[in-house]
């Protein structure tokens, strides 16, 4: 049985011909630390970026744009934002 992982590779790969420009989307407090770690991640490989504040002002939806060449590249993102140790829900 394929892992999770996996199985979210298979369904990249079906969706998706490479490359693409992937939007990565994510709701975070609205913290500048939390951003500035997030975009750390993306901007220096080219990406680009929206962002939108809640209407309370205490949340920020980023969409973050990114050319990649592989679902692999997809994932690995998503792997490395698992590192930040802050609340980041991934939509």
């Amino acid at each position: 049985m394929p892992s999770e992982i996996d199985a979210f590779r298979q369904k990249l790969d079906q969706y998706y011909t490479y490359p693409t420009t992937y939007p990565f989307k994510f709701i975070i407090s609205d913290s500048p630390t939390v951003k500035k770690k997030l975009l750390d991640i993306f901007l220096p490989l080219g990406a680009t970026y929206t962002e939108r504040l809640s209407k309370k002002g205490t949340y920020i939806s980023l969409t973050i744009h990114l050319i990649v060449d592989s679902s692999d590249q997809i994932v690995d993102r998503y792997i490395e934002v698992d590192t930040i140790d802050e609340k980041i829900v991934k939509i």
